[in-house]
């Protein structure tokens, strides 16, 4: 689910500068790194007027390696960066915690395990508009009409969820199952309403 709205490009971590570059904007790349190829993973809805402060890296084994925070490379710099803010959101704790029970595990006896597990991306809940955009892409992908939604019935599934996609999910089946056993073409937002005081979202 979460692939249909993030982008994965290939790119070599810049030698001098320990970066790489996305979109014209340059992100800082531990220096372990330099010279490695890595996949760089980033929301592909973003804009210029919001940009993404910061991008997932991956190594050739598909395996997470680490954020990679936005910043300002100077011209003719060899190596200094200006980070874009001092203070940029931290992490996720769930991350953080992930991260943690999985180095205790990589000490362990389920090695083996372990190395099958890889942390892929946190997704954030969707905007209204990315909202819309979801469910008409899973109703095209499923040979649906994407006119069978108003676009206000989008609207309240949005508010209803958080934008949350799995619970996006399950509205949305909730009113086309609705519209089904009343032989309904559009889901209004009265179906809407009808449906949504028997969901349990989680």
């Amino acid at each position: 689910m979460q692939s249909y709205f993030l982008e994965r490009e290939v790119r070599r971590v810049d030698p001098t500068h320990s970066d790489v570059r996305i979109e014209n904007r340059f992100y800082k790349v531990d220096l372990k790194w330099r010279g490695l190829k890595v996949f760089v993973q980033y929301d592909s809805f973003r804009s210029d007027d919001n940009p993404h402060d910061e991008v997932s890296l991956f190594n050739e084994q598909d395996i997470f390696i680490g954020i990679a925070p936005r910043y300002h490379r100077e011209r003719n710099a060899h190596g200094a960066a200006t980070p874009v803010s001092q203070a940029l959101p931290d992490r996720s704790p769930v991350i953080d915690a992930y991260l943690a029970e999985h180095q205790k595990l990589k000490r362990s006896e389920y090695t083996d395990i372990v190395n099958r597990i890889s942390v892929r991306y946190q997704l954030r809940p969707l905007t209204k508009d990315q909202t819309r955009r979801y469910i008409d892409f899973q109703m095209s992908e499923h040979g649906g009409d994407v006119k069978s939604f108003d676009d206000g019935t989008k609207d309240l599934i949005h508010e209803f969820t958080g934008g949350n996609p799995r619970s996006i999910n399950n509205a949305a089946v909730a009113c086309l199952m609705g519209a089904t056993s009343k032989r309904q073409l559009r889901i209004d937002e009265e179906m809407f309403r009808s449906v949504s005081s028997e969901l349990v979202l989680h």
